[in-house]
């Protein structure tokens, strides 16, 4: 089900695809994301998905938002969706979700020399993004998130506006 949302815009996130503090000597060689920002930003008529939840063992009963949200670098071509789940009723981020589609050597060779098969599995994802902050119930969103992306219908609706968001920044 989706909705639409005027919601004030959300603040956006750079994303490294660096491992660690140990990298920073090459730092200047890792791949980079440009911010990431909700598809709403780009077209403030854009639908949300929602899911409504009800006897879920974990998850309190509500309406929950999955604001999906991009790489703004009009170069980059990651194949990732940036999902923020949010709590309709206050508005808070409950878990940040990436979401890739692509097999796991595409994201290897989109990292290039950099690439480790952690961070290349990350992106393929559902994963929970870890420089981003989650919520106690995160693990139980990702799970959520990973039943609904193995429907086809599911995931097409984030591969589809991955496309038009990038047609939208050039």
């Amino acid at each position: 089900m989706a909705k639409q949302r005027n919601k004030p815009p959300r603040k956006s996130a750079t994303v490294r695809t660096t491992e660690s503090d140990s990298d920073r000597e090459d730092e200047s060689r890792a791949r980079e994301l440009g911010p990431i920002i909700p598809f709403g930003e780009l077209d403030p008529t854009a639908l949300v998905r929602t899911l409504r939840i009800s006897h879920h063992p974990r998850i309190p009963d509500g309406v929950y938002s999955v604001i999906d949200s991009y790489c703004t670098d009009p170069d980059c071509d990651c194949r990732v969706a940036y999902l923020i789940i949010v709590a309709d009723s206050s508005d808070q981020d409950l878990a940040h979700i990436s979401v890739g589609w692509e097999p796991v050597s595409f994201y290897q060779r989109w990292m290039g020399s950099r690439a480790k098969l952690g961070n290349a599995v990350e992106l393929k994802g559902p994963s929970l993004m870890p420089w981003m902050p989650q919520g106690p119930l995160a693990p139980f969103w990702l799970e959520l998130i990973r039943q609904r992306v193995r429907d086809r219908e599911y995931l097409d609706f984030f591969k589809e506006r991955y496309f038009v968001f990038k047609s939208l920044l050039v």
